[in-house]
């Protein structure tokens, strides 16, 4: 899930993947990214800079295993409702 831009430029990416996984987002617009390391339960929620339209690869890393990105564009708004709270007990998020 990825939020529409705050009024200070900033989305939110929230998701799952596989356990004890890195989590990796790049926008290709800024080529500026972040990432985030996952406990047992593969959730992330990061924030990183980005615009309406604008094009985030989102991938998995784990040990020398790394997926194929998927590609998602910034939406214009945000869906009521729609964005979990932050999960409990994450890893920490280190902006590049």
């Amino acid at each position: 899930m990825v939020t529409a831009p705050s009024s200070s430029g900033v989305v939110r990416v929230t998701g799952r993947v596989q356990s004890r996984a890195s989590v990796y987002i790049l926008n290709t617009s800024t080529s500026k990214g972040v990432n985030q390391w996952t406990v047992d339960d593969g959730l992330y929620d990061l924030e990183l800079k980005a615009e309406i339209g604008d094009r985030l690869n989102v991938w998995q890393k784990v040990g020398t295993q790394e997926s194929d990105y998927v590609e998602v564009v910034v939406p214009a708004s945000t869906p009521i409702n729609s964005i979990p709270p932050p999960p409990k007990g994450q890893g920490g998020a280190a902006p590049e």
